[in-house]
């Protein structure tokens, strides 16, 4: 199994927060499918299809209903590589 891309931009100065990495969801699923996050790096779900969609996960991730168009942004407590 090979590892899944970062997603992460270039070097930021420790005074920078990170911006948050960002998963589209499509008609087809997650793009990208995995992630790889860091403890306290914040990650963008934004709606890009035509369907309505819940988002739960580990660290009690649990989105509001979102609508196309919209997004939700969450903080993960614990790194690791999330999705499927």
């Amino acid at each position: 199994m090979t590892d899944p891309p970062l997603n992460q931009h270039p070097s930021r100065s420790s005074t920078s927060p990170e911006p948050p990495l960002v998963v589209r969801i499509t008609g087809s699923g997650f793009e990208p499918s995995l992630i790889r996050v860091v403890s306290g790096r914040p990650v963008k779900f934004v709606v890009e299809g035509r369907l309505s969609h819940l988002i739960t996960g580990p660290n009690n991730l649990q989105s509001p209903l979102l609508r196309p168009g919209s997004s939700f942004e969450f903080t993960f407590t614990e790194g690791g590589v999330h999705g499927k």
